[in-house]
This record gives structure tokens, sequence and C-alpha cells, in this order.
């Protein structure tokens, strides 16, 4: 996929972890007389972490006609694929689903027609992917200029990414077949393109404004009112998309809150997880949010850099005595046990890269040696500056064959990287790349693996092949110290 059909794919998608009473059956039939024997999938997204999970695959019969049931206690917001992802010619859809109601697809000719219960609702869905995939086309060319953008500049751009959707908003409000309800469901999510570009304005202005801070010296959340900007709207909750924008900009401002509780913790003594609600009910605009911003915090530490097992399992256990029932908790407790397998100890997670050949190699084939990964980018400036160190690090150990030094780039410019290592010939290890289309979304990168939130990042493998640290010391740490030696003579 493409960055604008992965965009709305994630807009869209959305996992529902649904505690009402009574489940209903929900029947798509696909008819399509070109697809015999190909493959259907439909896949949701995981809600906080917005990765994606497949959640039903069924086979074309012989006569091109596919069936599935979905049973559901709440309404989906799901993809359709007909035929592998990397294949040219596979048919591509979301679709809004409610429980018991029955959808059939006909494809023909290039084209997806709608019947059924929710029929044109659906209809104006794969219109609105078409609007998506322009918008985002649009959206990729000005993220290259973005950081260059004044803010009369960057103010046009949003207004830009408006115009796309324009005259389908307009079709949705004069159909008169559209009930009031699904008219504003549909121009909401034609909307999100620009709301949570504007999201992204917000979090550039918070961190100058973080950059500018007087001294050093972490303001206090209170006084500062740190949530004053936040808004929420309980209309775009469904889309996972909207809600990973609202986690990135609580983000910066939980690391705040965090930052000035390690700061004080002996004054305010209190829980982290407890100090932070009451920062959220200083607020009144997010009381009625603060489960959903409890979910999303420690979502959003998960994805710390050396954040511990111990740590999340704290905040887990604190957030489940507040609600037990949360429909958050289910994910909540997968992260917990993501974590729980990084732990060391814990065997390595494998994954693919391909050398500046081209060739596929997997981490496991340097099983046997101490490894030491170095997760990086040319475009990485505290990366390229920790790779002098690397440099001195690999002549240090020249002469043990048993440790490897990995590099693995996540750049998305295969060319640039392999320029970088052509002019950089000292820089002796193995060297592999890693840049999936949707890199953060991708949970077989190294990235979603090993949780990686920023780069430059380390990861120390034994011989073995379990995990000696899977946040290590950076390569300038481990010239001073014989941490290296240590592991070596084990």
């Amino acid at each position: 996929m493409n960055f604008s059909v992965s965009m709305f794919y994630s807009l869209l998608s959305l996992m529902i972890f649904s505690f009402s009473m009574e489940e209903k059956r929900s029947n798509i039939t696909i008819t399509c007389y070109e697809c015999a024997g190909m493959d259907i999938s439909v896949s949701g997204t995981h809600f906080l972490r917005n990765l994606p999970k497949e959640i039903y695959r069924a086979s074309f019969a012989s006569s091109g006609i596919a069936h599935i049931q979905l049973t559901n206690s709440d309404t989906l917001h799901v993809f359709l694929r007909i035929g592998e992802k990397d294949n040219p010619g596979i048919v591509a859809t979301p679709l809004y689903i409610e429980p018991g109601m029955n959808l059939d697809l006909v494809y023909h000719n290039g084209d997806l027609t709608f019947k059924g219960d929710l029929g044109l609702v659906n209809s104006y869905y794969y219109k609105l992917l078409k609007v998506s995939l322009e918008s985002g086309d649009y959206i990729d060319l000005n993220s290259r200029k973005y950081s260059q953008f004044s803010d009369k500049e960057k103010e046009s751009y949003l207004a830009g990414i408006r115009l796309f959707g324009e005259e389908l908003n307009q079709m949705i409000k004069e159909d008169q077949s559209l009930s009031d309800y699904y008219k504003q469901l549909l121009i909401s999510h034609n909307s999100i393109s620009e709301i949570t570009q504007r999201l992204r304005v917000d979090s550039d202005k918070y961190l100058v404004k973080r950059r500018l801070k007087v001294n050093d010296v972490t303001p206090d959340p209170i006084s500062s009112d740190v949530f004053s900007e936040v808004i929420i709207d309980p209309n775009l909750l469904q889309s996972s998309y909207y809600v990973f924008w609202v986690r990135h900009n609580l983000g910066l401002k939980i690391d705040d809150i965090w930052e000035y509780y390690d700061e004080n913790k002996d004054k305010i003594k209190t829980s982290r997880y407890e100090y932070i609600k009451y920062v959220i009910k200083r607020n009144p605009n997010l009381v009625r949010f603060q489960e959903l911003i409890l979910a999303l915090s420690i979502t959003h530490i998960s994805h710390w850099d050396g954040v511990r097992y111990d740590d999340l399992l704290e905040l887990t256990a604190s957030f489940e005595d507040d609600y037990p029932h949360s429909k958050y908790l289910p994910e909540l407790h997968e992260i917990l046990a993501d974590h729980d397998t990084l732990r060391n100890g814990m065997p390595m997670k494998d994954f693919a890269m391909h050398d500046v050949s081209g060739k596929e190699f997997r981490l496991s084939s340097l099983k046997g040696n101490i490894i030491y990964i170095d997760v990086w980018a040319t475009w990485c400036g505290p990366c390229r500056e920790e790779l002098k160190y690397s440099i001195k690090l690999s002549k240090k150990y020249a002469n043990r064959t048993d440790l490897k030094f990995l590099y693995v780039s996540v750049d998305k410019n295969r060319e640039l990287w392999r320029n970088f290592l052509t002019k950089n010939l000292s820089l002796k290890g193995t060297h592999g790349i890693q840049s999936p289309g949707n890199m953060p979304f991708d949970s077989s990168s190294i990235m979603s693996l090993y949780k990686i939130d920023g780069i430059p990042r380390y990861i120390l493998i034994g011989k073995d092949g379990n995990i000696v640290d899977y946040d290590a010391a950076r390569p300038s740490r481990l010239l001073t110290n014989n941490y290296l030696d240590s592991l070596l003579t084990n």
C-alpha cells in the first residue's frame, strides 16, 4: 500500500472491543467472477496502537462468489481486500458494518457497487477512499516542504486539504436518501485528513514552546494547565487514525507531566498514575475522556525507550482497578504481554532485512554470536554522531569474531543509504535496511518488534539468541567501560 491508501486504512479501520449484551451476525456477500480462487480478507486495527490486524480470511469459490460472516455487537469500520496486497490488480475498500446488517458487493469491470442494508453508506465510503488517495498525494508532496512553511503557508496547506472533500461533502448533504446521522458520519470521516494534519501543526507549536523553556526547568503541569489546548471530538473516536494523532498530541504533554513528576516526586508523594489523573481532572473539558486519556497515556509510555515491564505492569494494574470492565483493557494486556517478551533472557525477535545488494537476510542468521544492533538512518543527526564511536568500537573488537555489529537502517530511500555506506567504508560490520512503506504500522518491523519510538536505538543479543538488553548503551558509552568484555568472557 502507498501512504495515502494506508492512511485511509488506518483512518477507517477499527478493531472493536465491545461489551454489549447482544451480539448479531452480519453477512457480507462478494460477487467477482474474475476473482475465482483468489483470497479475500477483512482487517481491523488495534485501537490504541493503530496496528493492523486481520480478522477474517476466505477464498472465492469457483463460481466467483465469497461469503463472509462477522459476529459483532458494535459498529465496525474495517477494510476489505481482494487478492494479496502486493498484487497490482487487487480490490480494496473500507466497509461500514452495523450488527445484524447484510451487505452485497459486486465487482465488475474495475468498479465496485454496493447493495443491501448499508449499500448506500458503503458506496460513499468507497468514494471517500478515492478522495483520500488524491488528498494523500497532496499531503505527501507538501510533507517534504512542511518544515520550511511559515504559519501562513501551513494554513494555506491545511485549507488545500479541505478542498479535496468539498464536492463529495456537498453530494452527501444533498442526498435525500441519507439520514442526518449518516450524513454527519460521512462528512466527519471526510474531514479527518485535515483534522489530523491540524493536530500535527498543534504538535509543532507545542514543541517550539517546549524548546523555548526558560532555564530548562519543566513547568508545573497544574499551573501551566498543560491540557488546556487539548480538544477531543467524540464524533471521531471510532477512527483509530484520529485517535493515533490525539495520542501523539497528548504524548508530548504526558512527557512533560512525567518529567515534572520525576523532578518533584518527593514533594508530590503520590504514584505517577494518580498524578496524571489529578492533572486530567483539573481540566473540566477532559474529565469525561479520562478513561481514554489514561489508556492512551499507558500506550504512549509503552513506546518510550527503556521503559520496563514492571513500570507498565504497575500502570496497567492501577488502570484496571479504576476501570475493571474497560474496553481498552484487552489491548493494554496485549501491550503488557509484548513487553514481557522483551525482558532480559527472553528469545530474540527475528526479522528480515535486505543487504546492499538487495538480498534478504534475517537477524537469526547471526545467531551464535553476540550481536550489537544499531538502529539508525542517514537523516538522523544523533545516529550519525554515534557512528563515529561505532567505528572506534568495531576497531577495538576487530579480533573478536564472536561479536557482530549489525547496522539496521530504517531509511525510506535505499539509494541514499547505499551512497552513505560507499562514502563511509570504515563503518565495518553487517549492514541491512528495513524500510517497508508503512513502517510504524508494520508488525514485522524492528521498530514494532522492539518497541522503538526514536532512533538511534541499540539492542544486545547473546550467543544463545536471547535478549541481553533491548535498550542497550550507546557506542560512545561502551567505549569507556568493559561491558562488552564481560559478555565475551561468559
